[in-house]
């Protein structure tokens, strides 16, 4: 299959319409294979569980485990070193998976995280996830258009391998798996009270991002991915199972707790001397409110005076006012 990563060429044009349609397609089919659980996954399990089904970096592991990637044409040499690592990693994790135990941490989350081991660890090439999106909208237009040609396809590359890894992800009706961003922010909440996590991005020239996880300035992961997104999703699957195997060693490097509880006292004893403040003014002597307040209101007598204000030039009332007066009000009418 032919790849041209500019799409100017006409094989590279096709590659691209072909990777459209079997998108599409395959959107439908997992879709269509998720809404058959039982019992029913609720809207949110079903928009989870779709994205992990049908995200680039799963599909790249399908591509490499039928020997799909062998088969595509580029010159593209960056690419081509890509693939080949990413396919390596996948083969040799693939070959040592019978023989590792269980996870650290048997929690259900953590027994879903590692079997879609493919979010750990640097981000597939995305054109190895492209090409098997590709192979589905060739196969479904060479049947012309007919899903059930394409549904065959599916199910033996896709369901029959691969969907055991998906079943510890749900329980009854919502999802039990945690997105890998969450999970590390919460298990580091949960054994040191703390979330000081800090993400740092390192863009390439030639593309790619790098993503750093550090935990109180100790680096505890870093992955190179796509995207951003993708980059720190593995950075921080890769951070999980650090903090699960090295606890006590992080444990002492937060002293949060320890400036957390300082900051409380101090604002305790903030507090308690503005009550003391407000208690010292009680004592202060303060005027009753039956007292009476008396304003003098004076009156100027004016005589022979133009009024600087008036625009008709007239004369102000010559008549003298009445004498100063004093006039007492009380505060209950003002």
């Amino acid at each position: 299959m032919d790849y041209n990563h500019s799409g100017t060429g006409k094989l590279g044009s096709m590659f691209q319409r072909l990777e459209f349609l079997g998108d599409a397609v395959l959107s439908y089919l997992a879709m269509q294979h998720l809404y058959k659980i039982t019992p029913p996954l609720n809207p949110g399990g079903l928009s989870k569980l779709r994205a992990e089904l049908v995200c680039n970096q799963f599909l790249a592991c399908v591509s490499i485990q039928i020997g799909l990637v062998k088969y595509i044409r580029h010159t593209d040499m960056t690419m081509e070193a890509a693939i080949g690592r990413f396919t390596a990693w996948v083969q040799g994790y693939l070959a040592s998976e019978s023989s590792t135990s269980l996870p650290i941490s048997t929690s259900a989350t953590q027994i879903a995280s590692a079997r879609l081991f493919w979010n750990k660890g640097n981000t597939a090439p995305k054109t190895a996830g492209d090409v098997y999106e590709s192979m589905l909208g060739a196969v479904f237009v060479d049947s012309q258009f007919d899903i059930h040609c394409v549904q065959s396809m599916f199910d033996i590359t896709v369901i029959s391998p691969w969907w055991w890894r998906f079943t510890s992800l749900f329980g009854g009706e919502s999802m039990i798996y945690e997105n890998p961003v969450a999970e590390l922010r919460t298990l580091s909440y949960s054994l040191f009270k703390c979330v000081k996590i800090d993400y740092t991005y390192e863009y390439g020239l030639h593309g790619g991002t790098t993503a750093t996880i550090t935990y109180h300035n100790m680096v505890l992961a870093q992955c190179l991915g796509t995207g951003q997104r993708d980059a720190k999703k593995a950075a921080a699957c890769t951070a999980v199972e650090y903090v699960n195997t090295h606890k006590d060693e992080l444990k002492d490097l937060c002293d949060c707790a320890h400036q957390q509880k300082q900051e409380s006292t101090e604002k305790k004893v903030y507090a308690a001397d503005s009550i003391i403040c407000l208690d010292s003014d009680k004592d202060k002597p303060t005027r009753s409110n039956k007292e009476s307040t008396r304003l003098s209101i004076e009156y100027a007598t004016t005589t022979d005076q133009q009024d600087p204000a008036s625009d008709w030039g007239e004369s102000v009332d010559q008549a003298t006012h009445a004498p100063l007066e004093s006039i007492a009000i009380s505060p209950d009418t003002l």
